[in-house]
């Protein structure tokens, strides 16, 4: 396969591909399907990485619904892109984590917004009633490690 193509090229490509399958099969209506649909999953996996200039993902043409029969066909013409997403849930784990390592500290509601790396709504509405900050007053809150509390308490007894 070539290092890149155009979606003019991919389209060109595929109609050489289906004259081929044609004269092999003796006519374009006793093509078998599924040799059908794999030239135009080819041809449409071409047209994502044209689109995206050729630097294209595992990840982005699964989303284009691209099998990944035909993405690790195409894939050794294609540069990655192996930089990965964060997902939501690990934002939150690490958020939790530094109000852990800040037990008893007080921070403005700009401060927290800042370490989160969230907005400032989804931050505020992540804090609300979340374990680990207590609100003192408006825009005011202290970092809580109940984790360590709990353990405290329970020597204490």
């Amino acid at each position: 396969m070539l290092d890149s193509m155009t979606p003019q090229e991919a389209d060109t490509e595929y109609k050489n591909t289906l004259r081929s399958l044609a004269e092999e099969y003796g006519g374009y209506s006793f093509i078998p399907s599924d040799l059908w649909r794999e030239a135009s999953e080819v041809t449409r996996a071409w047209a994502v990485v044209a689109k995206y200039e050729g630097t294209v993902s595992v990840e982005l043409l699964g989303r284009y619904m691209v099998p990944l029969s035909i993405i690790t066909r195409i894939m050794p013409s294609v540069t990655l892109d192996n930089t990965r997403k964060v997902a939501r849930a690990d934002q939150y784990k690490a958020f939790e984590q530094w109000a852990r390592e800040h037990d008893r500290e007080q921070f403005t509601t700009d401060q927290i917004v800042e370490a989160s790396g969230f907005g400032y709504q989804t931050t505020l509405k992540f804090i609300d009633g979340n374990p680990y900050f207590h609100k003192i007053k408006k825009g005011l809150y202290e970092c809580r490690d109940y984790h360590a509390d709990r353990e405290q308490a329970k020597k204490s007894k």
